[in-house]
């Protein structure tokens, strides 16, 4: 068949081609998955996007980098990141990028009460591994985590929020109409970051349909007849893989070493209890040693 003149928006240069260059998507995206029916709050109209780096240099030069980060016009941040897999420590490293937008807002001759909320929405495709309760909803890929009292839950302190939806349950959903918490536009843009990939020739109706989310596929278009977009697209598809090839190789080595290391300890306990039952036997501490490798300190401790 021929080429697809689609690719992934998954893709970190996708997404950010779409989302970080293009404020009116960025503004729908927002205004789809803050929490603006729910709550009532205003929604989006206007944005400037603020540099990508929130943090200070860590060990080994790294920075956290988020894929969008953007203020409105009253002074709210928002913070979009694209997640292919969850890493370890994940949600405390949105936790610290949420900290670090909140005090970076210039509070000098201003009450604290004037800071404006900052929002950070998580879109992570390979699914959730969040410490969550054994009887979540299956019908549940909208997650809000605010800061609130451990009994009183309708009681919080507003300032900052951590939105986590999970593209891997919602592309997998058999009834995606009975999935919760999703607005119209919400599904909107859930079908199009889950359905649309490179193997993708007719991109569903709705999408089309829609004047938000066919731009969105536009640009997916142009990334693809791009030669420069699309090798940066590409450069990003294979440092993804490389990265996922040393995770698992790394997960194979650890599995390797841990086995090894439980036949060892079992080899050695299984040493121990054969020396204590030879001991209740009668058997000289010499004879034990010499049967079961022991040291004479080791016996002693038995």
């Amino acid at each position: 068949p021929a080429m697809s003149a689609y690719l992934d928006p998954k893709n970190d240069t996708a997404f950010k081609e779409i989302f970080a260059n293009d404020k009116p998507l960025c503004i729908s995206l927002l205004n789809a998955f803050l929490p603006v029916e729910e709550t009532g709050m205003r929604a989006v109209t206007s944005i400037e996007y603020l540099p990508f780096e929130l943090s200070v240099p860590v060990v080994g030069g790294l920075r956290p980098i988020v894929d969008v980060r953007c203020t409105d016009a009253l002074g709210r941040q928002f913070i979009v990141e694209m997640q292919l897999r969850w890493e370890v420590e994940f949600d405390h490293r949105i936790l610290y990028n949420l900290a670090r937008a909140y005090s970076s807002q210039n509070y000098t001759g201003r009450e604290f009460s004037q800071l404006q909320p900052v929002y950070s929405i998580n879109f992570v495709s390979g699914g959730l591994k969040l410490k969550l309760p054994p009887d979540v909803p299956d019908d549940k890929v909208y997650y809000r985590y605010l800061f609130t009292e451990a009994e009183l839950r309708d009681a919080h302190i507003s300032g900052m929020e951590a939105i986590f939806i999970d593209l891997k349950k919602y592309a997998r959903a058999a009834d995606r109409s009975a999935l919760r918490n999703l607005t119209k536009l919400r599904r909107l843009w859930l079908t199009f970051l889950t359905d649309v990939n490179e193997r993708t020739y007719d991109p569903p109706p709705e999408l089309v349909a829609n004047p938000e989310t066919a731009a969105a596929l536009r640009h997916l278009e142009d990334i693809a007849r791009s030669p420069g977009k699309r090798r940066a697209y590409d450069a990003a598809s294979d440092g993804e893989r490389r990265d996922i090839t040393n995770l698992n190789a790394a997960k194979r080595e650890g599995l390797a070493e841990g086995r090894a290391k439980g036949l060892a300890e079992g080899a050695a306990a299984a040493k121990l209890e054969t020396a204590r039952k030879m001991k209740a036997d009668g058997l000289p501490p010499d004879a034990v040693a010499r049967y079961t490798g022991l040291s004479p300190e080791q016996l002693q401790d038995l």
